[in-house]
């Protein structure tokens, strides 16, 4: 299951696309962008908003063959970019913005055990925007930036039960794009500091998110980040710096 834009690129009109085997893809037209999809093991839930950046989340029970949209409360949270599930929990953790719904302000984060229903959970100050959130089944660890600024200045926080997140220190990197837990560590990428499509960074930790070291990495900007099989993936643009030139990078000892 992936979930993005409709062909018009706006956030009033989206697409859930599924797949039996990753070459054909069937669309689902939604009503409000969905950003993220996280699956429990019987149901999924897609997240994201409209143009206004009121909150949705897309359920479904069958698979991804039918879905339920079910708006949430602007008292809860904005847009929501990241969902992931937390299994020990039995909650969905989704991040994004807070009620104020915009880009950069104060971030924000719910949780729910369906998808339907949402909490909203204790935040840090002086975070702006969550963009991704996971976990290694007993930390969850959610990266973005801070309410100061957008490109140059990344925000980590951690949560051991979704509710109640602490930021952590980190002044290496800009904004933070995408955040994995494999090989006994987290690992972040995003943009350095010089907050520029042709510096990126990637940074990792050993020791819960408390403690990050800069991996060099001679790439632009990098927007996601997947593990397995003790290999890692990421994706974004080369040190050209611009949307016409992109690249894959892979490392096997981050």
């Amino acid at each position: 299951v992936a979930v993005g834009f409709d062909i018009d690129g706006a956030d009033q009109t989206g697409k859930i696309m599924t797949s039996t085997d990753g070459l054909t893809w069937s669309a689902i037209a939604t009503t409000g962008a969905p950003k993220d999809v996280a699956w429990n093991g019987s149901r999924l839930v897609a997240v994201g908003y409209d143009t206004s950046f009121v909150a949705y989340a897309w359920v479904s029970t069958n698979g991804g063959t039918t879905w339920t949209r079910n708006a949430i409360p602007t008292t809860v949270v904005g847009g929501l970019l990241s969902v992931e599930w937390r299994a020990d929990l039995g909650l969905f953790v989704a991040g994004g913005m807070s009620t104020l719904r915009a880009y950069g302000t104060t971030c924000g984060i719910a949780t729910s055990p369906d998808g339907v229903t949402w909490t909203a959970a204790t935040v840090p100050a002086g975070v702006g925007t969550i963009l991704d959130i996971d976990t290694n089944g007993s930390l969850l660890v959610a990266v973005g930036y801070t309410s100061a600024g957008v490109e140059t200045a990344g925000a980590i926080c951690t949560s051991s039960d979704g509710k109640t997140w602490a930021r952590k220190t980190f002044t290496g990197g800009g904004v933070l794009n995408s955040v994995v837990n494999a090989n006994g560590q987290w690992v972040v990428c995003g943009k350095t500091t010089a907050g520029t499509l042709a510096a990126g960074g990637i940074w990792t930790s050993a020791d819960s998110g408390t403690t990050w070291v800069n991996r060099p990495i001679a790439a632009g900007a990098l927007f996601g980040m997947a593990a397995a099989n003790n290999l890692f993936v990421t994706v974004g643009h080369t040190t050209a710096g611009n949307s016409t030139q992109g690249a894959i990078f892979t490392s096997s000892s981050i």
